[in-house]
């Protein structure tokens, strides 16, 4: 506490009391003024602030922040003004005092004096005794008992500050009784502009939907209703980004039935989120929203393909841009699916087909898994579903289950589809075959004339020949091997593919050849003549074609040479020419390439190797010479070049006549070539019917050994026997002194030709040897057994069931080896001499027991004696 404050606390209590309620007085009129006065001008700015919002349709949220902003702060102002800055000031006891007396003069100063008095410092020789103090101040304690606060500061500024706040009020609480939705929201707008809502009018238009979230590229329809019968337009306002708005206008529809207006309008495709609001007329609604949310979208589509086992693949996974499934029937199919967000729901639907497939949801991945069934050709749809209920765009997508196709086989060589052949020929039939998967066998099916069945040969597994699916491979068909009737003199031929498709795929598919006919003519010429002579004639036609291509090809030079030699420079024309002899020397060299490369490994192949020397250097030189001549400065050098084009041409067209020349003095090569082969066919023939005479032959002495035969005709077969290998002996010969006049004509190509041939024949002249020795062993226990005792007749005859017994079992291991043998190639290729193999087996097995069952002869004898 100050000395100041410390010496009015001793002043007389009625003064001090006084003074404070007057201060107290003057504080509370200056808060009542301040106050109403504040009040006032808020309320007027509202007032205003609501009648401009009333009268003025306000769109911009910163109008209204500038009205709002404007009213606040003139109240702000008046409440500083009338309210702060006065109650901010300081009223002390001596001004008091002094206000005091200068409203009643009759005081004569004695209040002030006194607080004056009573709060100096001086000496007393400056502010008197303190008698006089005393005096002055009980003086002034009955001066101021005289003063009443209420009738010295009365309230009557403050009370027309109230009156107005009071007008402002009651006129506002009569607007509101009157209007009180429309006065709400004037007042909610103007004291909260951040607020969005519509304005004073908004109720009396009905929007629809409002706010809303829909998937993007969805449309949009908004309606709006609005009861007022001269309005006839209506608009949309959408906020862009920028914060500006966009006018649309809407459509009017008509009316509804209780006379509203209805007004519409629809965005196509939604893209992106955006506010709107309606206006119609006066009425402005508030905001709403059009929330667009993506919907379910396929990212990225991943395929997987697990192949069936017999294909021996392995599993395939790759990302498809197209979503196409195209595999093999039976494959097993994974197709996942990443999305752009999580789905609740997930659907795969196969259009025409059933399928039975549950999804695997993994927050924004989807897998399906399924077998890819056969004769499946269809599009597929996947359908997904978020949280919202929004559906993915449905989007078909093609599927198709491969078919394992039937391979296809093509006959390479013979070229012609009907032949006319010996029936001594042995016929090599080049194939190939394309399979997408796997090859398990090759075989010929060969039809004989009048016969139903056709006859079933089976074939080596065939080679890759490099490319993948494709197989090369020659069948040999030997005509003398089939047992013809004599009347049977045409064959169909057809080589008959199977792939490896199991069984349980309905399996294996069958492809089959073109068919090849064969016409038996004993008169007809040698397989090797019509080969031969057919190559010959195809030789002979390249020559002349490229022979053709090569002159016009030495025409159009010339023409190029006049050319050049009127012009310094290549014209146009000369280009022309050079273009047009370049054509036709390109003609020459693909047909001298192509007829070279078929010439290899035949007799012509010296005639080949002459035509592809041709094509490489004459040809290739005359070109060369004629690239030159546009590209060469001097004319002299460019006629120099036309010239040697020339001359290279005329030196390929000497060549081939030379060629062609050569291939008529082949003939007495190709006709020994013919021979040498009718030859080694009629040594392969005569093997094989050595080798049936001896099968035919053991058969009998088997039956005569189980019949008892007697001694005669046991010597009729041993003297047909004999006269049948003298004949074969005879045969023999005669086709050995054939081969060695031959053999003293060319014995090098005797060599080179009939290597193969003998090779065959000599296999089947072992064969048929080793049954000629086993008949012999037969003959000699037959005889044996004629002869002897009637004791040891059965002793004989169980030795010769036991050799016959063992020759059954040799040859079905034989069969079995070769059935081994094929399937090492490939899978199932002997399949067809399983049968052949289990029969032989059942007859050897068949001749023991018959063997057995027969009585004993011994006891019989025996009880005879």
């Amino acid at each position: 506490m100050s000395a100041f404050e410390a010496t009015l606390q001793q002043l007389p209590k009625p003064i001090l009391d006084k003074l404070r309620a007057i201060i107290a007085r003057v504080r509370r009129l200056l808060f009542i003024r301040g106050f109403f006065a504040t009040l006032a001008v808020g309320l007027a700015c509202l007032l205003l602030i609501m009648g401009i919002d009333a009268t003025v349709t306000l769109f911009s949220s910163a109008a209204r922040w500038a009205l709002s902003l404007t009213g606040l702060g003139f109240t702000l102002l008046t409440a500083w003004w009338f309210l702060v800055r006065p109650l901010s000031r300081k009223i002390t006891l001596t001004h008091i005092a002094r206000i005091l007396e200068i409203r009643h003069p009759e005081l004569q100063e004695r209040i002030s004096t006194a607080v004056e008095l009573m709060s100096s410092a001086d000496p007393e020789s400056v502010k008197g005794s303190e008698e006089l103090i005393a005096a002055v101040v009980d003086s002034a304690v009955i001066d101021v008992n005289q003063v009443d606060p209420k009738t010295e500061f009365k309230g009557g500024r403050a009370g027309r500050f109230m009156l107005v706040a009071g007008v402002a009020a009651a006129l506002f609480a009569i607007l509101f009784a009157i209007w009180p939705r429309h006065i709400g929201v004037l007042a909610a707008r103007a004291f909260a502009p951040f607020l969005d809502i519509g304005n004073a009018w908004s109720d009396t238009i009905q929007v629809k939907p409002g706010d809303l979230r829909v998937a993007i590229g969805q449309s949009v329809t908004v309606e709006m209703t609005v009861k007022h019968d001269k309005l006839r337009r209506a608009e949309i306002r959408t906020k862009q980004a920028d914060g500006t708005e966009s006018v649309e206008r809407m459509t009017l529809l008509g009316d509804t039935p209780d006379g509203a207006k209805r007004f519409s309008v629809t965005f196509p495709s939604v893209a992106e989120t955006f506010d709107y609001r309606i206006r119609a007329g006066s009425a402005v609604s508030e905001f709403f929203t059009i929330e667009a949310v993506p919907k379910p979208v396929v990212e990225q589509l991943t395929l997987r393909y697990e192949f069936p086992a017999y294909t021996k693949r392995e599993p395939v996974e790759a990302v498809s841009d197209t979503g196409e499934i195209s595999a093999l029937a039976h494959t097993q199919v994974t197709v996942t699916a990443q999305l752009n967000k999580p789905v609740a729901e997930a659907g795969f639907d196969l259009l025409g087909f059933p399928l039975e497939t549950a999804p695997t949801i993994e927050g924004n991945q989807v897998k399906w898994q399924f077998p890819l069934s056969p004769k499946i050709e269809s599009r597929y749809r996947l359908k997904f579903k978020d949280a919202d209920g929004f559906e993915s765009d449905p989007i078909d997508h093609p599927i198709a289950a491969l078919p394992d196709r039937s391979p296809e086989v093509a006959i390479v060589s013979p070229a012609v589809r009907e032949l006319r052949l010996r029936p001594s020929e042995l016929l090599p039939i080049q194939y190939a075959v394309t399979e997408d998967i796997g090859l398990s066998d090759v075989s010929l099916l060969v039809t004989p004339e009048n016969d139903v069945v056709a006859k079933e040969i089976a074939q080596p597994a065939p080679e890759s020949d490099g490319q993948p699916g494709t197989w090369r491979g020659t069948a040999a068909l030997n005509l003398a091997s089939l047992k013809l009737d004599p009347n049977q003199k045409r064959l169909t031929v057809l080589v008959r593919a199977r792939d490896n498709l199991p069984a349980e795929f309905e399996g294996p598919n069958e492809g089959f050849s073109e068919k090849l006919t064969i016409i038996i003519d004993a008169g007809a010429k040698t397989l090797a003549e019509q080969t031969l002579a057919a190559q010959k004639e195809e030789i002979r036609k390249a020559i002349e074609s490229a022979k053709q291509e090569l002159s016009q090809a030495k025409n159009e030079v010339q023409q190029a040479e006049r050319e050049l030699s009127r012009e310094d420079k290549v014209s146009t024309q000369a280009m022309r020419e050079l273009d047009d002899f370049r054509e036709r020397a390109n003609g020459a060299q693909k047909t001298l390439r192509e007829v070279a490369k078929k010439t290899e490994k035949t007799v012509f192949q010296p005639q080949g190797e002459q035509l592809e020397q041709v094509d490489e250097k004459q040809v290739a030189d005359a070109r060369e010479a004629a690239d030159m001549i546009p590209v060469t400065d001097q004319k002299d050098q460019r006629l120099a070049e036309a010239k040697k084009a020339q001359q290279q041409v005329d030196d390929a067209i000497q060549q081939l006549k030379q060629i062609e020349k050569s291939l008529n003095d082949a003939d007495d090569e190709m006709r020994m070539v013919a021979e040498l082969n009718e030859l080694a066919n009629e040594q392969r023939q005569l093997a094989q019917q050595a080798n049936q005479r001896a099968q035919d032959a053991a058969e009998k002495q088997q039956q005569m050994a189980q019949n008892q035969p007697n001694e005669q005709a046991q010597k009729q077969l041993t003297e047909e026997q004999r006269r049948q290998m003298e004949e074969f002996r005879r045969q023999q010969e005669q086709i050995q002194r054939d081969l060695g006049e031959k053999l003293k004509e060319s014995p090098e190509a005797l060599r080179d030709i009939l290597a193969k041939q003998q090779q065959q024949a000599a296999e089947l002249s072992k064969q048929a040897e080793a049954i000629a020795q086993e008949q012999q062993q037969l003959q000699q226990m037959t005889e044996a057994a004629t002869k002897a005792e009637p004791d040891q007749q059965e002793a004989f005859k169980e030795q010769l069931v036991a050799s016959l017994q063992q020759m059954q079992q040799q040859i079905a291991e034989e069969t079995n080896s070769l059935k081994e043998q094929l399937d090492q190639q490939q899978a199932d290729a002997g399949k067809p001499l399983e049968n052949a193999a289990q029969q032989t087996r059942q007859a050897a097995e068949a001749l023991k027991q018959e063997s057995a069952a027969q009585p004993n002869p011994a006891p019989a004898s025996e009880a005879a004696k």
